[in-house]
């Protein structure tokens, strides 16, 4: 089964699209889906959305994954986390998912609407141990709060 156009909101100006708020919402959704569906095709790719006008605002709150321009909003990289989990799930939390691959990689999936500590206890190989991490939250990953953060700049006068 596949789970085709799918958002949180039906609405192409909903200002929850362009938010890290946003991702942390769906990631339970699309980490607990997998059980069930296939796939989930996410609604949409690109905020071009031709049944209401080409968007005058870089961030408006348009369903895609890229902004007009191609800026990747933090849901994109919701997305591109769940690509790179394994196929085997050694744990499982309202929080959480953390699996292995083919090849040994454990990649942990963590999430907050509200942020807490995590905890977790990996079994690895620490003679080959490496760990990389990604995130997406108000700092960082979110093209949007930067983009909020140009209003705060200013040209200086000059005389």
């Amino acid at each position: 089964m596949h789970i085709t156009e799918f958002n949180s909101s039906y609405r192409p100006d909903n200002p929850v699209h362009d938010t890290a708020y946003h991702t942390a919402y769906l990631a339970p959704v699309v980490a607990a889906g997998g059980d069930l569906v296939d796939s989930f095709s996410y609604w949409t790719f690109s905020d071009m959305f031709e049944e209401v006008g080409v968007p005058t605002s870089l961030f408006h709150g348009g369903f895609g994954l890229l902004t007009h321009r191609q800026i990747k909003k933090p849901t994109y990289h919701l997305y591109a986390f769940m690509a790179r989990l394994g196929d085997q799930i050694l744990a499982r939390g309202a929080d959480h998912l953390v699996t292995r691959d083919a090849g040994g990689r454990v990649t942990v999936l963590a999430w907050a609407l509200d942020p807490h500590p995590l905890r977790l206890s990996i079994p690895l190989d620490a003679a080959s141990a490496f760990m990389l991490r990604s995130s997406v939250h108000e700092e960082a990953g979110n093209a949007w709060a930067a983009w909020g953060e140009w209003d705060e700049i200013r040209i200086p006068d000059y005389e």
